[in-house]
């Protein structure tokens, strides 16, 4: 599985490197196609099926790399929110968690630059469909 997130994400990251470099400051994500997509030709339009994880390519800002995130569900959400801890830590497990690659633990988010954290909550944020971080405009 790991090696199969590891090649799609390489097929990616030409493209969302040259799209990235077209739009500084916006936070891009591409869907990962899935199998049945690529042998089907399907163009993407289609709902997602609910069997497999869903992962997106975003580029990290400044830096011809991307990192392939996932999103997270309300639920899961909240799973976070009952935990006994600082609120700065369950940030950084929440966010290590929706990278799907390169695999992070919460310290190693505590970690990131604070540009490419905010990046990667922002898209968090967007793929998710609702707040999962507050992020500062």
């Amino acid at each position: 599985m790991r090696r199969a997130i590891a090649l799609c994400a390489a097929g990616l990251v030409v493209v969302v490197s040259a799209s990235a470099a077209q739009s500084p400051g916006a936070v891009l994500h591409y869907p990962i196609a899935t199998r049945a997509q690529l042998v089907s030709g399907d163009c993407g339009c289609a709902p997602r099926p609910e069997s497999g994880p869903e992962l997106y390519a975003v580029p990290l800002p400044g830096r011809p790399l991307a990192v392939l995130l996932r999103p997270i569900s309300e639920e899961e959400f909240g799973g976070f929110m009952v935990q006994a801890v600082d609120w700065q830590m369950i940030e950084a497990e929440i966010l290590a968690a929706a990278v799907a690659w390169p695999s992070l633990t919460a310290p190693d988010v505590l970690g990131l630059p604070p540009e490419i954290r905010d990046h990667l909550r922002a898209a968090v944020n967007e793929i998710s469909g609702f707040e999962v971080f507050t992020v500062a405009p």
